[in-house]
This record gives structure tokens, C-alpha cells and sequence, in this order.
């Protein structure tokens, strides 16, 4: 009798597995480049960070499928007059920790981002003072002067609550509390990062992936084996050698889409670096190659830049050219490096750490040899890459991706050129920068706006704070068993629309 059971348990057991009944995976496994170095609400932007808080806090609105504004902690908004934004936000949500969601939130988010460098860009133009709750579900915000971005640039804050954020010891750094479909289980730093379904969500409790977890791996191979092993379900960064193999298999998706990205060369331009000197800057704009750039860290997959912002940019115009960027001159390249002097040391190249740009400073190394300057390579983890950044005595060159929100190329050099100004520029020509920056973001019509970006555009190719080599596209690849992908923001997506098919 006994064994008589057993075999009906197996029969069942059997019959199960082969689909009657079977229940449909629900979680998802994704692998990233890069570890995300703080799940805090502010920090820098790199990408397994984004894609992260993208799940577990919200804002006042994202920017959802197709790049569109979508509501999310707040209901609706307007511009109440040209330097104020009133916000009508969503009531009955709550935070992880069971804490209610009001509008004094919102004006403490907006404090930490004042306090944060790697966020300045978010409120350039905030007027912190006079912004103000009237009740709990308003909130009016307040500029110093009209921009066209005040409004768009607000896409990425991540809302907290003052009390948890303070009771953290680290700023919400490794244990996060946002209002997001996806709450914080546990993480390995480095390693990997556990999320669980919000059951309490406000939006409804994701209903198919109620547990997602974000591997950190550095290797691109080893991304595409675990991909093909079954041990990660997506594949954030697919590298450009596994784009057609895989592509040619059936148990996988691939998608691509152009960047709003610009690998960029960005000059430390303080008198601790020799590329103070305009000429010493120009001159490297001469020597590199931006084809054999774009060969050496995409394989030729991408675009040769031809300025200093993507031609993904809702502002870019092809016709704006410059002979820095038509083709390598390094004859012309030496003859400023002769009128600017030679450095008399070895100047110091940093990145991120991605494999791309290894590839790319070697290449910057060689170029700068031609020139008979000497330069070193340092890798910095993309966690503090932002950080070190701000001390102009720890390098001169750095390969850094730059990009904007709003998808526009004025209110990127806006944020990376006079807010961050990693690059230390001073001095009348930055004067005049940040005049183009500001009249073109208050102008009264497109057509002035785009006279403006122009002279901006010039001002940069003549300049050179920041020299653009290639444009990014971004390529995923994932189980085609998951359903309903679709791209989020830039390149991001909602875990919680996601499913697997049985």
C-alpha cells in the first residue's frame, strides 16, 4: 500500500511539472556592469543605481514609457506663473515602514538634493526658502528666475520621509525607504541587491515578480554566459561582440535603443592641470580619433561623435560642425601642443571603471604620446567616481558619459558644465557659458532657444571644458519567456509590469 502511494504522488507530482497547474516564475534575476554604490535617495548617477531606485522610490512624476511624464506621487500639476509650480500629490500612500506620505516630503527631498553635489543639477534653479506646503497634499514650488526645465529636471528626485531618513545611520546608503513597488530585503555590497514586492503598494502589489534581485557583474562575458546558463534572467549591458550571437538565438530578446549619452573627455581646466591652457585642450581635441575611439570601446557599433552632445538630443543639429571633429589632425594637434608647451609631467587620466573606457583612455594614452605628453590611467569604482572628481589635484583627464532627463543638450552642458563643473572653469568665458545656459533655458520660443544652444555649442568647440568622442547606444538582452518589456526613462524599466510566460 505504501509503495502504491508513492507512486501516485509521483504520477501527480510528474503531471504537475509538465504544466498542469505549473505556476509561472516570479522572479527576476538581473545582472549589472557596475555596483551601485549607495541606494541612498541622492548619490551619483550610475546606472544599476537608477534602475534600483527606480523601483523602490518614486517622485512626482517619472519619465515612463516613451520618455512621458507620468504621475506618480503627485496627481497633477501646474505652472502657476513663470517662477512657481503647484503640485496636487496622492493621498493614502505609505512608506515602507508603514509611515504616511505628505507634502513635507517633498520639501525635505528637495533640502537633501540642495545639499548634495551630485545633485545640484536637479534644482538649479530652486528657490528652497520660499517653496511651501499649505497643506498636506500641496506643495508650491518656488524658482529664482524661469526656466524651461525647472519642471523636467524634477523627474528624478526620489521622495523620503525626514523622520526614517534621519533614524538611518547612513543616510538610507544600505537600507532604503522609498514608496515604490519594490521594498529592501538585503544585499551583499558589491555583489547583489534583494528587493521584495510592496504588498502595501498604493498602485496595487505587483502581481507576477514578487522578488527581484540585481547581481553586480563586472566581466562582460561573464554577464552573457550567466545569461545563457539560466543563472540571471536579463542582462542589463549586453556587450557589443555577444549582440549578433545572441540575437540569433530563440531563448533570448534583444533590444537596442540610441542613447541620450556622450562618452565625453572632460579637462581639468584649475591651474593644477596643464590643460588650463585652451590650446593644450584644443590640442587633444585634434588628436583624437573619435572612429577609432568609437572601434577600440564599441567595436565600431556605435556613432563618431561630431560635438559635444548626443544626436539623440532633442536639440542636436547635424549641421552644426566643427573641424575638431571631421577627422584626427595631428599635425595641427602638435602645432598647438608646441604653442602651449609640453606639460613637464605626467598627467593623470581617470574612469569609471567600464571596459569600454579602458579600451578608449588606452587609445587617449597613445594619441597624448604622439603629442610627447606622458600620461598614467587610474580606474576609480564608479561608487566614488563622482567624488573624486571634485579634487582637481587627483586628475587631469577624465572619461566620464554625460547626459540630461529632459533630453535636451543646452540643459545637459547646463548641469555638467556650470553646475558640477567637475572641470573647475572660471573666468569670463564661464561667465559667458553660464549667460548662454540661462538665456537659452528662459527663452520665449524655440526658434531663440536654438540661437542660443548654437552659441553654446560653439562657445564649447572653442572652449573645450569637455570634448565629445562617441554616441552611446544602450543594448539589454533577457529570457524571452519575460513579457511585457518595455523601456522606461532613458533606458530603464518597471519590474513591476514584468512577467514571465508559463
Amino acid at each position: 500500500m505504501k509503495k502504491r502511494a508513492m507512486a501516485i504522488a509521483a504520477a501527480f507530482a510528474l503531471t504537475m511539472s509538465m504544466g498542469m497547474g505549473a505556476a509561472a516564475k516570479d522572479d527576476l534575476v538581473i545582472a549589472e556592469m557596475m555596483d551601485c554604490g549607495t541606494l541612498a535617495p541622492t548619490g551619483p548617477t550610475v546606472e544599476m543605481r537608477s534602475d534600483i531606485t527606480y523601483q523602490v522610490y518614486e517622485g512626482l512624476f517619472r519619465y515612463g514609457y516613451n520618455m512621458e511624464m507620468t504621475p506618480q506621487l503627485a496627481t497633477s500639476w501646474e505652472q502657476t506663473d513663470p517662477t512657481h509650480i503647484t503640485f496636487h500629490l496622492r493621498e493614502g500612500v505609505k512608506y515602507h515602514d508603514g509611515r504616511d506620505f505628505t507634502a513635507k516630503d517633498v520639501l525635505f527631498t528637495l533640502k537633501l538634493n540642495c545639499e548634495d553635489a551630485n545633485t545640484s543639477g536637479v534644482i538649479t534653479y530652486l528657490d528652497l526658502d520660499n517653496c511651501e506646503a499649505p497643506d498636506d497634499y500641496t506643495v508650491i514650488l518656488a524658482f529664482t528666475q524661469p526656466n524651461a526645465f525647472n519642471l523636467t529636471k524634477l523627474g528624478s528626485l526620489n521622495i523620503v520621509n525626514e523622520e526614517a531618513y534621519n533614524e538611518s545611520s547612513d543616510g538610507m546608503a544600505t537600507n532604503p525607504v522609498g514608496t515604490g513597488p519594490y521594498k529592501f530585503e538585503s544585499s551583499i555590497p558589491g555583489v547583489s541587491y534583494t528587493f521584495t514586492a510592496n504588498e502595501d503598494y498604493w498602485g496595487g502589489a505587483p502581481e507576477e515578480i514578487k522578488k527581484v534581485t540585481f547581481n553586480v557583474i563586472a566581466e562582460d562575458s561573464q554577464r552573457t554566459n550567466a545569461l545563457q546558463a539560466g543563472e540571471i534572467d536579463f542582462n542589463k549591458s549586453l556587450q557589443i561582440s555577444d549582440i549578433e550571437y545572441i540575437s540569433g538565438m530563440d531563448d533570448f530578446t534583444v533590444v537596442s535603443k540610441p542613447a541620450f549619452n556622450t562618452e565625453c573627455v572632460f579637462f581639468n581646466m584649475t591651474e593644477n592641470s596643464p590643460f588650463a591652457s585652451k590650446e593644450l585642450r584644443q590640442a587633444v581635441g585634434y588628436a583624437i580619433d573619435n572612429t577609432a575611439m568609437n572601434a577600440a570601446g564599441y567595436d565600431n557599433l556605435y556613432i563618431p561623435a561630431t560635438g559635444p552632445w548626443s544626436s539623440g538630443m532633442a536639440d542636436y543639429n547635424a549641421e552644426w560642425t566643427n573641424e575638431m571633429y571631421e577627422a584626427q589632425n595631428m599635425d595641427k594637434a602638435k602645432e598647438l601642443v608646441q604653442e602651449a608647451g609640453i606639460p613637464d609631467r605626467t598627467v593623470k587620466i581617470v574612469y569609471g571603471g567600464s571596459s569600454a573606457e579602458e579600451a578608449m583612455t588606452q587609445v587617449l594614452q597613445a594619441n597624448l604620446a604622439e603629442l610627447g605628453i606622458t600620461a598614467e590611467i587610474t580606474s576609480v569604482d564608479a561608487g566614488v567616481f563622482w567624488s573624486s572628481m571634485g579634487d582637481p589635484t587627483g586628475w587631469d583627464l577624465s572619461l566620464m558619459s554625460c547626459s540630461a532627463p529632459s533630453g535636451y543638450g543646452l540643459d545637459s552642458m547646463t548641469a555638467f558644465l556650470t553646475g558640477l563643473n567637475f572641470q573647475g572653469w572660471s573666468g569670463e568665458k564661464f561667465d559667458q557659458l553660464k549667460e548662454l545656459c540661462n538665456s537659452g533655458a528662459m527663452a520665449e520660443n524655440d526658434d531663440e532657444r536654438m540661437e542660443k544652444t548654437k552659441e553654446l555649442w560653439d562657445l564649447i568647440e572653442e572652449e573645450v571644458p569637455i570634448y565629445g568622442m562617441v554616441y552611446l547606444t544602450n543594448t539589454c538582452a533577457f529570457d524571452s519567456r519575460l513579457e511585457n518589456f518595455q523601456i522606461a526613462d532613458q533606458f530603464s524599466f518597471c519590474v513591476k509590469d514584468l512577467s514571465f510566460a508559463d
